[in-house]
C-alpha cells in the first residue's frame, strides 16, 4: 500500500492525489453507507463520498493537515456529516420539502440531548417536549440498556464497538439492541398512538 507524500499533496499533485484517492475511497464509500445511506440512498453514497474527497482537499491545500495520518479520520468526518445532511435533505423532501422541523443532530452527553433549531418558538418547544419525553421513556431502562441504546443508535458505534464496551459477544449485540428497542416500543407507542 503506498502512502501519499503529503507536501506533494498539498501542491496539488495529481499523481499523488490519485494515490490518495485509491487509498481512501472504499472507506469513504463505506463510512458513508454505514451513516446511514444505506436505508435511504445507497446510490448516493459514492457522491456524497466524492464530494467529501472534494473538500478534504480543500483542507489540505489551506494546511488544515499536519500528517498524513491525519487525511482517513478527517475524510470520514466529512463523509459522516455529509451523509447525514444529504439523507436529512432527502427525507425533509419526502415530509413536504423541508416545511416540517427536523432534528437536526444530537450533542455527545450522557444522555441524549438534541439541538433545536426551528423556525419559530412554537417549534423549538415542540422539540424539546419530544426530546424530554424520549428521555422520560429511556428512564425506565436499566442504566446499562440506555446506555447500550444510545450508544449503538446516536453515537453510531458499531457492533463490535458495543461488543468490546459492554463486554459481551459481538453476535449478541443486534439482539441486546432489538430487545432494548421493544422495551422502548410500548411506552412511546402509547404517548404517541391514540
Amino acid at each position: 500500500m503506498t502512502v501519499p507524500d503529503l507536501s506533494k499533496l498539498k501542491k496539488g499533485d495529481d499523481d499523488e492525489w490519485g494515490v490518495a484517492y485509491n487509498l481512501l475511497m472504499p472507506s469513504a464509500k463505506a463510512k458513508a453507507r454505514s451513516t446511514g445511506m444505506s436505508r435511504c440512498c445507497t446510490d448516493d453514497a459514492e457522491d456524497v463520498a466524492i464530494t467529501a474527497f472534494t473538500l478534504l482537499a480543500r483542507k489540505v491545500k489551506a494546511g488544515d493537515v499536519q500528517q498524513v495520518e491525519e487525511l482517513r479520520p478527517l475524510l470520514s468526518r466529512i463523509v459522516h456529516d455529509g451523509a447525514i445532511d444529504h439523507c436529512r435533505k432527502l427525507f425533509a423532501q419526502k415530509r413536504g420539502g423541508g416545511k416540517t422541523t427536523s432534528l437536526e443532530g444530537l450533542a455527545e452527553s450522557d444522555r441524549l440531548k438534541l439541538l433545536a433549531k426551528g423556525d419559530s418558538p412554537i417549534e423549538q418547544l415542540e422539540i424539546s417536549e419530544l426530546v424530554e419525553l424520549i428521555q422520560k421513556v429511556g428512564e425506565q431502562l436499566e442504566d446499562r440498556e440506555w446506555s447500550m441504546w444510545e450508544d449503538y443508535f446516536f453515537s453510531e458505534l458499531s457492533q463490535k464497538e458495543i461488543s468490546q464496551q459492554y463486554g459481551i459477544a459481538v453476535g449478541s449485540v443486534g439482539v441486546y439492541i432489538k430487545r432494548i428497542t421493544e422495551k422502548l416500543r410500548g411506552p412511546l407507542e402509547k404517548i404517541f398512538v391514540r
